[in-house]
């Protein structure tokens, strides 16, 4: 969210700053501004969708219920008890 705002001035000050300009400078002012403008709109909106819980954390580690259940390969053959 910080750099979000961070760029979000910095595109402001871009903006204000070749708007005197005339011709093509002008038209980078205001693709600054609507850059400003999206990240502003980025940093203070919600996220869509809430982190689930952490199932496990092992030695520092945390997985999510997504992250633990991914990329697991169990082998064996029948009725070894896998």
């Amino acid at each position: 969210m910080m750099i979000n705002l961070l760029l979000a001035v910095g595109s402001a000050w871009l903006a204000m700053a070749l708007w005197p300009s005339i011709g093509l400078l002008r038209g980078l002012s205001v693709g600054f501004a609507c850059l400003g403008l999206w990240q502003l709109y980025c940093a203070i909106r919600t996220p869509r969708h809430a982190l689930s819980p952490v199932v496990l954390q092992l030695g520092g580690f945390t997985w999510r219920l997504e992250d633990f259940c991914r990329g697991w390969l169990i082998t064996g053959q029948i009725g070894t008890g896998k």
